[in-house]
């Protein structure tokens, strides 16, 4: 199944360099190296092109406080897109396949059905977005000025988009196998007296087995993502205070209202983004813990004449816990639900400083 879900998004990513072009792909031709480093330089000449074009038009406009917060999320966005096509591409290419392989070799009970809806819903509202916000401006002020001034941040909006999705369907793809190995457990600890002693030992070496590729398959995820999941904190950090400051000091005309009401939206967009990722991680860490627990009580359960079993069970207990999944940005911070408490004590404490900036 997580196969099947990979060469979906590979078939998809292919086009701008985002993921290899299958997931056969480990050995890229000079074409296709060739074709990724154009699409990077195609970007960077856009952005320069954007940022010296539009000096005039929209750095004017900004308070100081905008402004660096501006020139802020611009280097972030250019160093996401440098990490992604260049980077991840080029040499951490063996990542993706590794995190493919250790996903495919454990067997988990969750359908197809519910991330092909999923995917294609967020891909419609992309989409319907998107069309929305060409549609005004086009009607504003004309086909060219968007291509001059949108299009290169539409660019970085749909990669934003993409790897957010990416990471979502990962991420449940991840806590699905956890959970597989929850329910194995309560199985056993169920029918534990059905059980010769040699049937248990086998499925609790089966799911020890299991642990120790899950868990490498979080560091894996963590080596491709990590930096992803901080530069979207940080995008969608920056784009907030600026709006908020927008707001306070209703620095927001008629003319510029459409697409105000766009990157809201999008900004709205990109924290559901963040937020699924956030609480994902930490359902994923809650899982284990209630997998350390399920073998706390399958080992209370035998009694002392078992022991065979009992020293199974507590091998298993020390391999769980010494590999407990982390999940890091960049290895920066660990992603849990305290991450968001982290994120917007942040945020509060920017956006007192903006406060008093506009009062003095």
């Amino acid at each position: 199944m997580s196969h099947r879900l990979f060469e979906l998004f590979f078939n998809i990513g292919k086009f701008l360099s985002l993921t290899p072009s299958s997931t056969n792909n480990q050995n890229p031709s000079c074409v296709q190296k060739l074709y990724e480093i154009s699409v990077f330089l195609a970007y960077l000449g856009g952005r320069l092109f954007l940022l010296i074009t539009s000096t005039d038009g929209i750095f004017t406009n900004l308070t100081s406080i905008q402004l660096v917060l501006a020139i802020m999320s611009i280097t972030n966005q250019f160093f996401f897109i440098l990490y992604i096509v260049i980077i991840v591409m080029r040499f951490k290419r063996q990542c993706w396949f590794k995190l493919i392989q250790n996903l495919a070799t454990i067997h988990d009970t969750m359908r197809l059905k519910w991330y092909y809806i999923t995917i294609s819903m967020a891909f419609i509202i992309f989409v319907s977005l998107e069309i929305y916000h060409i549609y005004t401006v086009v009607e504003e002020s004309g086909f060219e000025n968007f291509v001059k001034t949108y299009l290169v941040s539409d660019f970085e909006n749909y990669v934003t988009f993409f790897c957010s999705l990416f990471i979502v369907v990962i991420l449940k793809l991840i806590l699905a196998k956890y959970r597989q190995q929850d329910v194995t457990l309560l199985q056993i600890t169920k029918a534990k007296n059905l059980l010769y002693s040699k049937q248990i030992v086998t499925i609790l070496k089966k799911t020890k087995s299991n642990i120790f590729i899950l868990k490498e398959s979080v560091d894996t995820f963590n080596d491709i993502f990590g930096w992803i999941i901080l530069c979207n904190i940080f995008e969608a950090a920056a784009k907030s205070l600026i709006y908020i400051d927008m707001i306070i000091k209703k620095n927001v005309t008629q003319q510029n209202s459409d697409v105000f009401i766009f990157d809201n939206v999008w900004l709205f967009i990109l924290w559901v983004g963040i937020l699924s990722t956030i609480f994902l991680c930490d359902t994923i860490l809650k899982k284990v813990d209630d997998i350390l627990s399920q073998a706390y009580k399958l080992e209370a359960s035998f009694d002392d004449l078992a022991t065979y079993e009992t020293d199974e069970v507590q091998i298993f207990i020390d391999v769980v816990q010494h590999n407990r999944p982390e999940f890091k940005a960049a290895r920066f911070f660990s992603i849990d639900r305290s991450t968001l408490f982290s994120v917007l004590n942040s945020l509060t404490t920017f956006l007192l400083v903006m406060i008093q900036f506009k009062e003095n």
